[in-house]
Protein backbone atom coordinates (compact mmCIF):
# COMPACT_ATOMS: atom_id res chain seq x y z
CA UNK A 1 0.00 0.00 0.00
CA UNK A 2 1.14 3.80 -0.63
CA UNK A 3 0.27 6.08 1.25
CA UNK A 4 0.59 10.10 1.00
CA UNK A 5 1.59 13.07 3.91
CA UNK A 6 1.50 16.04 2.76
CA UNK A 7 3.89 18.51 5.11
CA UNK A 8 3.50 22.55 4.83
CA UNK A 9 4.70 25.12 6.75
CA UNK A 10 5.12 28.92 6.47
CA UNK A 11 6.57 28.76 3.03
CA UNK A 12 7.15 25.59 2.39
CA UNK A 13 5.69 22.24 1.08
CA UNK A 14 6.71 18.84 1.15
CA UNK A 15 5.67 15.67 -0.03
CA UNK A 16 6.07 12.37 1.21
CA UNK A 17 5.27 9.07 -0.10
CA UNK A 18 6.64 5.86 0.75
CA UNK A 19 5.96 2.06 2.40
CA UNK A 20 6.30 1.32 5.76
CA UNK A 21 5.62 4.64 7.61
CA UNK A 22 3.38 4.44 10.86
CA UNK A 23 -0.06 4.84 10.35
CA UNK A 24 -3.68 4.88 12.75
CA UNK A 25 -6.91 4.32 11.24
CA UNK A 26 -9.92 6.35 11.22
CA UNK A 27 -13.82 5.97 10.22
CA UNK A 28 -14.31 8.27 7.01
CA UNK A 29 -17.84 8.55 5.19
CA UNK A 30 -18.87 5.76 7.17
CA UNK A 31 -15.86 3.65 6.01
CA UNK A 32 -12.52 2.64 7.34
CA UNK A 33 -9.08 4.99 5.82
CA UNK A 34 -5.19 4.14 6.97
CA UNK A 35 -3.72 8.04 7.40
CA UNK A 36 -0.04 8.61 7.63
CA UNK A 37 0.82 9.60 11.28
CA UNK A 38 2.74 13.01 11.45
CA UNK A 39 6.72 13.28 11.25
CA UNK A 40 8.99 14.11 14.76
CA UNK A 41 8.83 17.98 14.66
CA UNK A 42 5.21 18.46 13.13
CA UNK A 43 1.24 17.81 14.34
CA UNK A 44 -1.44 16.99 12.86
CA UNK A 45 -3.20 19.82 11.11
CA UNK A 46 -6.23 17.92 8.96
CA UNK A 47 -6.94 13.74 9.14
CA UNK A 48 -6.90 11.92 5.69
CA UNK A 49 -9.67 10.97 4.01
CA UNK A 50 -9.79 8.55 0.97
CA UNK A 51 -8.50 11.03 -1.60
CA UNK A 52 -6.09 13.71 0.26
CA UNK A 53 -3.44 12.81 2.70
CA UNK A 54 -2.73 13.26 6.00
CA UNK A 55 -2.23 17.26 6.07
CA UNK A 56 0.68 18.16 8.88
CA UNK A 57 2.41 21.31 9.97
CA UNK A 58 5.72 22.33 11.27
CA UNK A 59 5.73 22.82 15.40
CA UNK A 60 6.07 26.76 15.72
CA UNK A 61 9.43 27.95 17.96
CA UNK A 62 9.24 26.94 21.08
CA UNK A 63 7.61 23.34 20.62
CA UNK A 64 8.37 19.69 19.72
CA UNK A 65 6.54 16.39 18.46
CA UNK A 66 9.62 13.35 19.42
CA UNK A 67 7.86 10.64 17.63
CA UNK A 68 5.52 9.98 14.87
CA UNK A 69 1.88 11.30 15.66
CA UNK A 70 -1.41 12.60 14.71
CA UNK A 71 -1.96 15.24 17.95
CA UNK A 72 -3.32 18.47 16.93
CA UNK A 73 -0.92 20.79 19.15
CA UNK A 74 2.78 20.26 19.43
CA UNK A 75 3.79 19.93 22.91
CA UNK A 76 5.24 22.67 24.87
CA UNK A 77 9.42 22.60 25.62
CA UNK A 78 10.22 22.50 29.09
CA UNK A 79 12.31 25.67 30.81
CA UNK A 80 15.11 25.15 33.24
CA UNK A 81 14.37 25.64 36.68
CA UNK A 82 16.40 27.71 39.05
CA UNK A 83 20.42 26.46 39.07
CA UNK A 84 19.70 24.71 35.89
CA UNK A 85 21.56 24.93 32.37
CA UNK A 86 20.43 23.46 29.11
CA UNK A 87 21.94 21.03 27.93
CA UNK A 88 19.81 20.18 24.78
CA UNK A 89 18.42 23.06 23.08
CA UNK A 90 14.68 23.01 22.14
CA UNK A 91 13.84 22.49 18.30
CA UNK A 92 10.71 21.36 16.46
CA UNK A 93 11.75 17.64 17.02
CA UNK A 94 13.27 17.26 20.66
CA UNK A 95 12.64 18.88 23.87
CA UNK A 96 14.72 21.16 25.76
CA UNK A 97 17.08 19.26 28.22
CA UNK A 98 18.28 20.55 31.59
CA UNK A 99 20.84 19.63 34.34
CA UNK A 100 21.44 21.23 37.27
CA UNK A 101 24.83 23.04 37.55
CA UNK A 102 27.95 22.83 38.75
CA UNK A 103 27.58 21.97 43.11
CA UNK A 104 23.80 21.29 42.29
CA UNK A 105 22.06 18.22 42.42
CA UNK A 106 18.21 17.37 41.18
CA UNK A 107 16.22 16.21 43.59
CA UNK A 108 12.62 15.63 43.16
CA UNK A 109 11.53 19.43 41.98
CA UNK A 110 14.40 21.61 42.45
CA UNK A 111 18.26 21.82 42.05
CA UNK A 112 19.67 21.38 45.67
CA UNK A 113 23.70 22.37 46.69
CA UNK A 114 26.39 19.70 46.90
CA UNK A 115 26.66 18.76 50.41
CA UNK A 116 29.85 20.26 51.67
CA UNK A 117 31.47 17.43 54.39
CA UNK A 118 32.83 19.06 57.64
CA UNK A 119 36.16 18.99 59.14
CA UNK A 120 37.15 14.87 59.80
CA UNK A 121 35.14 13.67 57.16
CA UNK A 122 35.99 13.30 53.58
CA UNK A 123 34.49 13.01 50.02
CA UNK A 124 33.67 9.31 49.43
CA UNK A 125 31.92 9.88 46.09
CA UNK A 126 31.70 13.46 44.16
CA UNK A 127 28.16 14.46 43.56
CA UNK A 128 26.86 15.02 40.30
CA UNK A 129 24.02 16.87 38.82
CA UNK A 130 21.79 14.26 39.81
CA UNK A 131 23.34 12.23 43.14
CA UNK A 132 24.44 13.94 46.16
CA UNK A 133 28.29 14.03 47.57
CA UNK A 134 28.55 11.01 49.79
CA UNK A 135 30.65 11.56 52.95
CA UNK A 136 33.01 9.62 55.09
CA UNK A 137 34.48 9.88 58.24
CA UNK A 138 38.38 10.04 58.22
CA UNK A 139 40.38 6.54 59.98
CA UNK A 140 43.49 6.97 62.35
CA UNK A 141 46.27 9.26 60.43
CA UNK A 142 43.75 10.54 57.82
CA UNK A 143 42.31 13.78 57.76
CA UNK A 144 40.27 16.03 56.07
CA UNK A 145 39.27 19.66 56.78
CA UNK A 146 36.20 20.26 54.56
CA UNK A 147 35.76 23.60 52.75
CA UNK A 148 39.39 24.78 53.92
CA UNK A 149 40.60 23.07 51.08
CA UNK A 150 41.03 19.32 52.05
CA UNK A 151 37.87 17.68 50.95
CA UNK A 152 38.85 14.11 50.73
CA UNK A 153 40.48 12.17 53.33
CA UNK A 154 44.56 12.36 52.97
CA UNK A 155 47.15 10.36 54.97
CA UNK A 156 49.08 12.42 57.54
CA UNK A 157 52.29 13.81 56.21
CA UNK A 158 55.34 12.19 57.77
CA UNK A 159 58.13 15.04 58.91
CA UNK A 160 61.50 14.77 57.08
CA UNK A 161 65.23 14.89 57.48
CA UNK A 162 65.68 17.11 60.16
CA UNK A 163 62.13 18.10 60.84
CA UNK A 164 60.10 17.89 64.20
CA UNK A 165 56.68 16.52 64.99
CA UNK A 166 55.60 19.56 67.04
CA UNK A 167 51.53 18.78 66.94
CA UNK A 168 50.17 14.97 66.03
CA UNK A 169 47.48 15.61 62.70
CA UNK A 170 44.02 14.37 64.09
CA UNK A 171 40.96 13.89 61.42
CA UNK A 172 40.88 17.20 60.33
CA UNK A 173 44.43 18.40 60.43
CA UNK A 174 47.73 17.28 58.90
CA UNK A 175 50.92 16.59 61.00
CA UNK A 176 52.79 20.28 61.90
CA UNK A 177 56.53 20.02 61.71
CA UNK A 178 59.01 22.22 62.04
CA UNK A 179 62.69 22.60 61.32
CA UNK A 180 65.40 23.78 64.07
CA UNK A 181 67.51 26.40 61.81
CA UNK A 182 64.22 28.23 61.08
CA UNK A 183 63.61 28.48 64.92
CA UNK A 184 64.64 31.68 66.58
CA UNK A 185 64.70 32.34 70.51
CA UNK A 186 63.04 35.66 69.87
CA UNK A 187 59.48 36.34 67.93
CA UNK A 188 56.53 34.27 67.40
CA UNK A 189 59.12 30.23 66.77
CA UNK A 190 60.67 31.14 70.85
CA UNK A 191 57.77 28.75 72.30
CA UNK A 192 58.78 26.25 69.99
CA UNK A 193 62.69 26.41 70.48
CA UNK A 194 62.18 23.73 72.85
CA UNK A 195 61.48 21.10 70.55
CA UNK A 196 64.70 21.31 69.28
CA UNK A 197 66.41 19.93 72.42
CA UNK A 198 63.08 17.99 73.81
CA UNK A 199 61.88 14.51 72.24
CA UNK A 200 58.46 15.07 70.30
CA UNK A 201 55.34 15.19 71.97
Amino acid sequence: MLLGLELQGTSYTFKYQTTNRPTYERVFSGKKVVCERCPPGTHLHAHCTDTHPTDCRRCSSGFYTEFWNYISECLPCKLCALNQEETQSCMPSQNRVCQCKEGYYWLSHFCKKHTVCSAGHGILNKGTPYKDTECETCTDGHYANGAAGITQCTPHTACQGDEKLVIHGTDWHNNICITCHNITTKGKFQEEAKYCSNDIM
